[in-house]
């Protein structure tokens, strides 16, 4: 983009990330109102050996709720993390109540085997897809917010729309070691095109 108002919107996308603060958007989607991706998964480790070349893998953690999809990546000891190459979803708790519960996911498959043997209980961090780093100011309540329902505490962003999707309401927020939920988000307009949202995030 090198002409017109696309110029302009740039700019001000550069400047708020020489300027700003970065912070992590999350996009989290939902099966018939269920099934998050991300996933809500608590202390996850591996389930089991899996020996080098393994594309198939098992998880076991604390909690296990949701789904893991295709491009998220999962960091298993101390590998560089391995892309997921397809739609996992957690084991359903047994209804019977004298079966041991076992969160987890049975089978996560990998884009890439394993490159070594690894052991049961190797630590796995994951790394959301559904994550997007993005550079925001902080800012008090805009005049177009005013007329909205605000509680203390509220955090007002702008946002810049260079190379980023609108974000939508319920999706979250990661500022300053906290998640915040989306609940209002408003266009800023440089004549007729989008340079910038106003978010309130709760």
């Amino acid at each position: 983009m090198t002409t017109g108002d696309d110029t302009i919107i740039r700019r001000y996308a550069d400047a708020v990330e020489r300027r700003g603060t970065r912070v992590t958007l999350r996009r989290t989607t939902l099966v018939n109102g269920v099934s998050p991706n991300p996933a809500v998964l608590v202390s996850p480790v591996l389930d089991g050996n899996h020996s080098s070349g393994a594309t198939t893998i098992a998880i076991r953690a604390g909690q296990a709720t949701g789904r893991i999809i295709a491009g998220d990546k999962l960091k298993i000891g101390a590998l560089d993390p391995i892309t997921v190459s397809a739609t996992a979803t957690a084991r359903l708790p047994s209804m019977d109540p004298s079966v041991t519960p076992n969160p987890g996911f049975a089978a996560v498959s990998l884009a890439a085997p394993l490159p070594s043997n690894q052991a049961d209980g190797a630590v796995i961090v994951p790394t959301w897809v559904a994550d997007q780093q993005v550079w925001v100011v902080l800012t008090g309540a805009p005049i177009s917010m005013t007329n909205d329902r605000i509680l203390a505490g509220d955090l007002f962003v702008r946002m810049p729309s260079f190379n980023t999707t609108k974000p939508l309401m319920d999706q979250q927020l990661y500022v300053d070691e906290a998640w915040r939920t989306v609940v209002n988000v408003r266009p800023v307009f440089w004549g007729v095109l989008t340079s910038a949202w106003d978010v309130q995030a709760r």
